[in-house]
């Protein structure tokens, strides 16, 4: 019986041989390898339904951004000057908006000085440059909207607006006497690891309110 446990606790002294090593460390990699694939599935997943959603959420905002700021305007100017895109023209991809400049004390939007001389009333630009929406602002003198610059999105693939008149159904004119514009706006962004791209086109419609008879 001596004998026995003298052999047992020599056998416990002598530790752990090189296969039981190796096969500790071959199972130790093969569980942290299921544990890293199974992070990366996980973190692919959700960095791909957050380009997604960002996308989708940029377009929105800027498109509603550019249908509101229509609707205020009184018509569609046929070029201006914008700090943000050079010198621009309202055409299918960018546009120049008049609206009636703001009262300087309380606010309101108000006739213009002179309605025949362009200089009374603000302008506000929408043109893509670099593959960034930009909105730029010119106001008129004594407007108290101010003068800005502004990226409303960035990889924007394409901007596109189109003229219609007040007819049923409606025809597509020339913008200086267009009465609605229909926006189309493209984003497209590639994920984390450039892999796959995301895309939303969406498009939006708005009649200018302001717009005289």
């Amino acid at each position: 019986m001596k004998q026995f446990n003298n052999a047992s606790h020599l056998r416990f002294a002598q530790g752990i041989t090189l296969v039981e090593l190796l096969i500790g460390i071959a199972i130790l990699a093969f569980i942290s390898l299921m544990v890293a694939s199974v992070y990366v599935a996980h973190f692919r997943l959700f960095s791909n339904q957050s380009t997604n959603i960002d996308v989708a959420s940029q377009n929105r905002i800027a498109l509603d951004e550019m249908v509101n700021q229509i609707r205020e305007s009184t018509d569609v100017w046929p070029n201006g000057n914008s700090s943000g895109c050079g010198f621009v023209f309202s055409g299918t991809d960018q546009i120049v908006l008049r609206l009636w400049p703001l009262d300087p004390i309380t606010g309101d939007p108000t006739t213009p000085s002179d309605i025949n001389d362009n200089t009374t009333y603000d302008h506000v630009y929408y043109c893509i440059a670099s593959g960034n929406l930009y909105k730029a602002i010119q106001p008129a003198l004594g407007s108290k909207r101010t003068q800005s610059q502004k990226i409303l999105a960035t990889n924007v693939s394409q901007l596109a607006f189109t003229y219609y008149d007040s007819s049923n159904p409606p025809v597509v004119v020339d913008p200086f006497f267009a009465t609605q514009i229909k926006v189309q706006l493209k984003i497209s962004q590639q994920n984390y690891d450039k892999k796959q791209t995301f895309e939303t086109d969406q498009t939006g419609k708005a009649v200018l309110r302001n717009k005289p008879n």
